[in-house]
């Protein structure tokens, strides 16, 4: 299984970092779009850092396991313990066919507090909305910070998937969710989602048609 996930990462490593000029372009042409996401980064930049500075490694361990529970039901495996403490946590649950790579590296990419208010964006009302773009990037500023705390060789989530494969997998997924955030601002996470799944379609038709 693990021989077959490098074309398969490769393929949509490929994907992702050819799209990506267009999307961000996308960006950069109407960056005031993107305000209220900014202050809420710098807001943690700023202020919250200190705030939280006491209970930082506890906050850090727990997003961690709880990223790792998550996406572990989302696999529709079964959660036997969850523990997180300041210095340490660890998540056991049942085996299965599939996943192992996205529950393994989910803690290191995939911002599940900036997603959730994303979701919750939806059922806001509009006049509301550069509230919740604040938090976002509140939120998007901590895991960030935990990316960056946490992402270290001697972990062993990317110890037994691999340095290779994580390597590959971890910007790929990093600019994948970034791309699904920055979309979803303008018009909401399903039109979002929807833009760049098409993004995505053209690009690899055209990189198809050039290899063909």
């Amino acid at each position: 299984m693990k021989l077959i996930s490098y074309p398969l990462i490769l393929t949509a490593m490929i994907i992702v970092f050819a799209a990506s000029p267009e999307i961000y372009g996308k960006v950069i042409r109407d960056p005031l779009v993107y305000k209220w996401i900014l202050c809420g980064m710098g807001a943690y930049l700023l202020c919250a850092r200190f705030l939280v500075a006491s209970r930082e490694s506890l906050i850090r361990v727990f997003t961690h396991e709880l990223t790792h529970a998550i996406v572990g039901t989302m696999f529709f495996r079964k959660i036997i313990s969850f523990n997180a403490t300041r210095t340490s946590g660890v998540v056991f649950h049942s085996k299965g066919m599939v996943g192992d790579i996205f529950i393994a590296l989910a803690p290191y990419c995939l911002p599940i507090y900036t997603f959730a208010f994303l979701l919750l964006r939806l059922i806001g009302d509009e006049s509301w909305f550069f509230v919740f773009d604040i938090i976002i990037g509140f939120t998007l500023a901590l895991h960030i910070n935990c990316y960056i705390m946490e992402t270290r060789p001697r972990q062993t989530d990317l110890k037994n998937t691999g340095y290779l494969r994580s390597a590959m997998f971890l910007p790929t997924a990093w600019i994948l969710n970034l791309s699904i955030i920055m979309l979803s601002i303008p018009d909401g996470a399903w039109e979002g989602i929807t833009e760049l799944a098409d993004i995505y379609k053209e690009t690899t038709i055209d990189l198809w048609n050039k290899l063909t």
